[in-house]
């Protein structure tokens, strides 16, 4: 029990981290494991992202090229960037390095990064990262470009030393009645993960746009078809179960 508390600690340390990214640089910004699982809650830094995507998960197309990337590339420690058809500019960055060679680890983690139209010239990024048409085109890209870095530095070196301490935050799926998840709609699900990383309420109702007296009514509903009946122990069944 003293292992799963600290994993869910430690995640929620992450998951702030990755929201005060996204607040102060206006980033999209979730993590990964290895198997194109999400550690953390997608943090949005403008409604865009959201409106023009569709909402099922398996459907973004970041979210595929994700999944196709650690498929084909599980040894690459390059960034990569790319493009959605949305003309929504994102990165897909390796994580959790060994600190002492890193060149011959591979990632434990991927954290999926994107901006709003970072570059009018689409085309100029995707074919040569040093070719741009415009001067406006060069300031954005390059901002960009070094903002990725910074988040993958920080990012990296946290789940580094993750890593050295010897703590697993890939979670265990035990034999848990899994047809309770098909009584969940989709934005329970949500729900259910937010109140594992220990968001409060309010913070809740701030992360999905939401009145604080809905999340109060769909914890209620939650906790009745999960046959739970405080907090602790749904954010216990999310880290044994999703």
């Amino acid at each position: 029990m003293d292992q799963t508390n600290t994993m869910v600690r430690v995640i929620a340390e992450i998951q702030n981290l990755q929201d005060m990214f996204s607040r102060q640089f206006k980033m999209h910004i979730e993590i990964f494991d290895t198997n194109g699982n999400p550690l953390t809650i997608f943090s949005s830094g403008s409604f865009l992202c959201p409106q023009k995507c569709e909402h099922e998960f398996n459907n973004r197309y970041c979210i595929k090229r994700l999944i196709h990337h650690i498929k084909h590339n599980k040894f690459s420690t390059s960034i990569v960037h790319f493009t959605c058809p949305n003309q929504l500019v994102s990165s897909i960055v390796p994580l959790g390095f060994n600190l002492k060679d890193q060149s011959s680890s591979t990632p434990n983690f991927y954290a999926l990064i994107g901006k709003t139209k970072v570059i009018t010239s689409v085309d100029s990024m995707l074919k040569s990262i040093n070719i741009l048409d415009e001067k406006d085109d060069a300031i954005l890209k390059n901002d960009y470009l070094q903002t990725v870095e910074l988040i993958s530095f920080s990012f990296n070196l946290v789940f580094s030393l993750i890593s050295l301490s010897g703590l697993t935050l890939q979670k265990n799926k035990p034999a848990m009645d899994k047809q309770l998840l098909n009584k969940l709609t989709k934005r329970e699900l949500e729900i259910v993960k937010l109140v594992s990383i220990g968001l409060s309420n309010q913070e809740i109702a701030y992360q999905l746009f939401i009145s604080e007296h809905t999340v109060k009514a769909h914890i209620s509903n939650i906790l009745k078809k999960l046959n739970l009946n405080n907090r602790t122990k749904l954010a216990l069944f999310e880290f044994q179960t999703l």
